[in-house]
């Protein structure tokens, strides 16, 4: 029992013998060791030995280490490194390409065109009003290279398919309707989601059916329906030129001038290139047959891609014999013209078209403009593939 107590009456005066070493320290007021400090209250006090006895000495103001202050990122304006065809930078390459299509737009009247419009009784006038700005930016974008002469856009509504059928006849529309269907039947059957560019009797006709509802793709069919008219006046390349550079640069040019400056992320573009992916495995086309390109695309495999761009060579992309289809040449052409025209530039696309007038080979004037064939373009395009896919 008195051992117990002795510790019991120790712990008290261990306790208390430490009490002046945790306590502040203060001016004048004891230490009990020369040279200790001690940082209290943005001080530092140093032990002294003063007036034959230890204590704080007056203390001096603390040098805080601030870190400076960390300047908030400047946000990104552009890719790092310039793109090229060895550098399709997956974040700026169509941000780019569509900035510098944007950019070589002149201000335009498309009045001016004396185009002729015929507007079905179904159709929204605020809707025509919206395609008429798009021609506008369009015509404004080639007007340096083609002005065309006669000129006729045709709408139609969901309502309007009696009334198209007559039109058929009495604007001698019969060779831009496809095969074994009517325009009637386009209208019903698409759920208004169509557009046919063509130049029957040398007339530039686009007949495009405007729907109820518009999105922001929508935007893009003017666009793309006017730059068929282009490439009829280069050489007639719709019938000659691969059905990817016929309905790739069109589709760039849809999305580019239609609606890209409302999309600066493109996600309007990346749910309409999505949309392209579902039609793979022509005539018969799966969603195990979508998986499986979508799959090949995000491989990018140099050589499968090589293999997927050759099928889209002929007229038609290989519609009637497949796997590929028209909407396959939507996509992989209109990121193909992304490419061409970030690397490349507006005016290089111009110069491809001039020459096509001469050469009428597609390929020949390819290589003379972009001084690469298409083959090795095709390998290069492999690893930008892969990086768009995120469907």
């Amino acid at each position: 029992m008195k051992f117990r107590y002795l510790v019991w009456l120790l712990i008290p005066a261990i306790l208390i013998v430490g009490l002046p070493a945790t306590a502040a320290p203060k001016a004048g007021k004891s230490c009990n060791k020369v040279g200790i400090t001690k940082n209290y209250k943005s001080k530092k006090f140093t032990c002294v030995f003063k007036g034959e006895k230890f204590v704080w000495n007056k203390g001096s103001k603390l040098k805080l280490d601030r870190a400076a202050p960390t300047e908030p990122s400047a946000p990104e304006t552009g890719p790092t490194k310039p793109i090229t065809l060895d550098n399709l930078d997956p974040k700026w390459t169509f941000k780019v390409a569509h900035k510098l299509a944007l950019d070589a737009v002149q201000p335009f009247d498309s009045s001016k065109l004396g185009i002729r419009f015929v507007i079905g009784p179904g159709v929204d006038k605020a809707r025509v009003e919206q395609e008429k700005a798009g021609i506008d930016r369009i015509a404004g974008l080639w007007s340096s290279y083609f002005i065309p002469d006669r000129v006729r856009f045709i709408y139609v509504s969901p309502q309007d398919g009696d009334w198209a059928e007559q039109l058929t006849t009495i604007e001698q529309l019969q060779s831009m309707i496809p095969p074994n269907t009517t325009l009637k039947k386009l209208i019903t059957s698409n759920e208004c989601m169509f557009a046919l560019g063509g130049r029957p009797l040398g007339i530039y006709t686009n007949i495009q059916c405007l729907p109820d509802r518009i999105s922001m793709q929508n935007r893009q069919t003017g666009p793309h329906e006017y730059t068929h008219f282009v490439q009829f006046y280069s050489g007639d390349l719709p019938s000659k030129a691969a059905c990817w550079v016929v309905e790739g640069m069109a589709t760039f040019y849809g999305n580019a001038i239609g609606f890209s400056m409302d999309d600066p992320n493109g996600s309007v573009r990346n749910q309409f290139f999505s949309g392209f992916t579902y039609s793979y495995g022509a005539p018969n086309p799966t969603p195990a047959t979508r998986a499986e390109f979508t799959e090949t695309l995000r491989r990018g495999n140099p050589d499968e891609i090589t293999k997927l761009m050759r099928l889209l060579e002929p007229p038609g992309c290989s519609q009637s014999t497949g796997p590929t289809t028209v909407q396959t040449g939507y996509l992989l052409g209109g990121m193909a013209f992304e490419a061409l025209v970030a690397s490349f530039g507006q005016q290089k696309v111009v110069e491809f078209m001039k020459d096509h007038i001469t050469t009428k080979n597609w390929k020949v004037s390819f290589a003379n403009t972009y001084g690469i064939s298409v083959e090795e373009f095709y390998q290069k395009l492999a690893p930008y593939f892969a990086s768009q896919v995120n469907w």
